[in-house]
């Protein structure tokens, strides 16, 4: 399984939620902007486990300049609402899309909110179990 997969499912799969921010997968080559808001969407880790079936180590991070006014209480919403969507299993299955991966349950192992060099960081980090997309 390809970690860039993984975090493109999600990065879909949320994108109504975080529509005010770019969203960005960590494992992509692309280069992110550290002075806009953004979301970024980290799989660390990626194991296989047996057949199709594979366990990921994914991290969320809303990240957005820590000393414009507003932008804990504008981007907190965004931290908040993640956490909530992600409280509804229902409503996550039906958000995952299933081109390439198929999401077969998840768990949020952390969430908190912090400064880290003059930035705002809300991260969430989940473990994810996928599986390969239609095999």
């Amino acid at each position: 399984m390809n970690a860039l997969l993984v975090e493109q499912a999600w990065l879909t799969a949320t994108a109504a939620i975080y529509a005010p921010l770019a969203g960005y997968c960590g494992t992509n080559a692309d280069v992110i902007p550290n002075e806009d808001p953004i979301v970024v969407f980290l799989c660390e880790e990626c194991q296989h486990k047996a057949g199709k079936y594979w366990t990921a180590l994914l991290k969320i991070e809303v990240d957005a300049p820590a000393m414009v006014e507003g932008t804990q209480t504008t981007y907190s919403s965004v931290w908040t609402d993640l956490l909530a969507w992600l409280a509804d299993k229902a409503l996550v299955e039906a958000a995952f899309p299933s081109e390439n991966v198929d999401l077969n349950g998840y768990f949020v192992r952390t969430s908190g909110q912090g400064m880290r060099d003059n930035r705002w960081i809300a991260s969430i980090e989940l473990l994810v179990g996928v599986s390969t997309a239609g095999a």
